[in-house]
């Protein structure tokens, strides 16, 4: 297909623009949910994984309580901050 310039110049604008509305401050997500959940466990071994897929931003928490199956908890982000 034969796109005009405008056309164009409008259509990456838009995919930049989806794209910085997905951008989330990586650490900031980290160090909440680290604290977060080291305060509910805190002998366990906690692991947090940036989510980067879905339509809902966030992350992954991996809790690893002594001996047992770990447990898995979804951190989920918005427009104003964790929710």
């Amino acid at each position: 297909m034969n796109y005009s310039k405008e056309f164009k110049v409008l259509d990456d604008f838009i995919m930049r623009l989806n794209l910085d509305q997905k951008r989330i401050d990586h650490k900031f997500v980290n160090n909440i949910a680290s604290n977060y959940f080291k305060k509910l466990f805190p002998k366990c071994k906690i692991d947090v994984y940036i989510k980067y897929v879905g339509i809902q931003l966030g992350a992954i928490v991996r809790i690893y309580p002594y001996n047992q199956k770990p447990i898995t908890y979804y951190v989920k982000t918005h427009s104003d901050g964790l929710a």
